[in-house]
């Protein structure tokens, strides 16, 4: 995780070989495929997308360096011709601009699947017309109980971005309030999961596997999520990422969907900041295209007449890299870190 510390999630081959199944099917692997590996065997995406589905589908798994490098995962698309690609939103924004940086073009791309973080419409056409691609996957899941939500062949793009997906075969979920009771379809709440994916438990840890799961196999993600009459779901925010400013409870996944947006921004980051007088202050860091060039004041003008005034960020700050965790999701304690240093508090 990016900012907990790390647990031992003990899984069982029966979890990991029946969740391959189902993701195998609706992204068409089989034994031609050829999948790029873009995140590592220590993330869930890496043991079933990498290893699993290798021995149960017989496909070829392609690592294309130690640690994630956009250029080299380039070159090996193209020199092992893959068909799949398995990644993160953030990485996907800067493969598209060093592909066009470095005229490295794939041709045999057909599928990506992507999950870990919200894939903008605007990203998901980018990769679509960038790399021609035919087919986007969006996955949601966790360590803890695998992919649970996924997208389905007949998905319109708009489904494939606004919402991680329907919920996976054989799985029950539900969401729930602060008192664990069911809310209306449509109304935000915590998403619990049920099913042969959940894992057994904690290694050695107890207590931490019961704040985890219910004594009725329930398990909590932590996740504020919406889920629709359809079986589609989508993520409003970590419920530990919500920023409270005067009361009102904003997530930081909101700011950030609205910041890439806008055609010179790649990636996001939003979280609060401690503040005596209203509780937490929003800030924003903008990573933008090679070559873009926007200001402080320019993001607050154009923030004005698209945002209610305390969803405004107070701080706006800009980087050419975001710190990340070895399988690429951003760290925002150390840009909370870095900034609190900044402004000595």
């Amino acid at each position: 995780g990016t900012t907990g510390t790390p647990k031992g999630a003990l899984t069982s081959h029966h979890n990991l070989i029946n969740n391959a199944a189902m993701i195998g099917r609706y992204c068409n692997i089989n034994s031609q495929s050829i999948t790029l590996l873009a995140t590592q065997f220590c993330h869930m995406s890496g043991i079933i997308g990498g290893i699993v589905m290798s021995l149960l589908k017989g496909q070829k798994t392609v690592i294309a360096s130690p640690v994630y490098d956009s250029i080299k995962v380039l070159e090996a698309i193209i020199k092992e011709k893959c068909t799949n690609l398995i990644t993160i939103p953030p990485l996907c924004a800067d493969m598209i601009e060093k592909s066009k940086l470095h005229n490295l073009r794939p041709t045999t791309l057909e599928v990506v699947t992507y999950g870990g973080a919200p894939c903008s419409e605007q990203l998901a056409m980018d990769l679509k017309e960038t790399f021609n691609i035919k087919s986007l996957v969006q996955v949601y899941g966790m360590t803890e109980m695998g992919v649970t939500f996924i997208s389905r062949p007949e998905d319109t793009l708009e489904q494939r971005t606004k919402y991680v997906g329907k919920v996976g075969d054989h799985l029950e979920v539900k969401v729930v309030d602060r008192e664990g009771l069911i809310v209306p379809m449509g109304t935000p709440g915590e998403l619990w999961v049920r099913g042969y994916s959940i894992m057994l438990e904690y290694w050695n840890d107890e207590e931490k596997t019961q704040e985890f799961m219910q004594h009725n196999r329930w398990a909590r993600t932590g996740d504020q999520f919406v889920l629709q009459e359809d079986g589609y779901g989508c993520i409003v925010g970590r419920i530990k990422d919500c920023i409270i400013r005067l009361g009102d409870k904003i997530f930081s996944s909101e700011i950030e969907e609205f910041f890439t947006q806008h055609l010179d921004v790649i990636e996001a980051q939003a979280f609060g900041v401690p503040d005596p007088k209203v509780g937490e202050e929003i800030c924003v860091y903008l990573r933008l295209r090679e070559g873009a060039v926007l200001t402080e004041d320019y993001i607050r003008n154009y923030c004005k007449d698209k945002l209610p005034e305390y969803r405004i960020p107070r701080y706006i700050r800009f980087t050419k890299e975001f710190p990340r965790t070895a399988v690429g999701k951003v760290t925002k304690y150390k840009l909370l870190e870095e900034l609190k240093k900044e402004l000595a508090i």
